[in-house]
């Protein structure tokens, strides 16, 4: 299993925070990962290049996703 660390500020509260991604799971990736601080619904979204390198990465909160 491959892994990439992504760093980012919770869209809630700003606290930094660390996601790990498995980068063999698609080059497109969406999933819910709760904030340890406000303990929020953060919606995240990765995307991948065909080498598996991530090209994009999108934290939002819920009332931004659609």
């Amino acid at each position: 299993m491959l892994e990439e660390e992504i760093q980012f500020d919770c869209p809630y509260c700003l606290a930094g925070m660390t996601v790990t991604v498995d980068v063999t799971e698609g080059r497109r990736q969406r999933f819910i990962y709760d904030c340890g601080i406000c303990c929020r619904p953060i919606h995240l979204e990765v995307r991948l290049d065909p080498e598996g390198l991530i090209e994009s990465f999108q934290a939002h909160s819920e009332n931004e996703t659609g």
